[in-house]
């Protein structure tokens, strides 16, 4: 399909040797050398990863920002980080960066018949864009099945189901 280069592990070392490399991706990012801009975690059908794939570069260079996506590509799951391809953004322009660009990121996995987050859920941080992807009727639902296992509230409070 185009790969410059398939690494196959075909055995423990070999596996293990992949895996340090996946978990290395991750600290990289956090590094001083790379600011971050926006560090998300989407979720594209697999037929359609290959559009995806062509959207991304295109979105990074309207905004002037570089990216890394990688993650369990073949079943759609794609953590996807984008850096700022120039210094000296302040914190306030960073922010507002982040938000015109993961509205940008979610309305193409939208799109493509994607959802918000695949692994790492919701939380907090996009909570703010739930709305893309979550019609009312479905976070009354979502509230009336919290209630049912949580009728006091007290499970995780102030996150996406109040």
């Amino acid at each position: 399909m185009g790969a410059l280069e398939v690494f196959v592990a075909e055995d423990r070392n070999a596996r293990d040797r992949v895996w340090k490399i996946r978990r290395l991706v991750g600290e990289e990012e956090w590094t001083g050398s790379m600011a971050l801009l926006s560090k998300e975690d989407v979720v594209v059908p697999s037929g359609r990863i290959a559009e995806f794939f062509e959207e991304l570069p295109l979105l990074a260079a309207r905004h002037d920002a570089i990216y890394n996506a990688f993650g369990h590509v073949a079943d759609g799951n794609i953590h996807v980080t984008v850096f700022p391809a120039t210094s000296g953004m302040g914190p306030g322009e960073l922010k507002k960066a982040a938000n015109v660009m993961c509205r940008e990121l979610y309305a193409l996995v939208k799109g493509l018949g994607g959802t918000l987050s695949g692994e790492h859920g919701i939380g907090m941080k996009r909570r703010e864009y739930a709305n893309i992807f979550l019609d009312d009727a479905q976070v009354a639902l979502l509230k009336r099945i919290k209630s049912a296992f949580d009728p006091n509230g007290i499970l995780n409070p102030g996150k996406i189901v109040v």
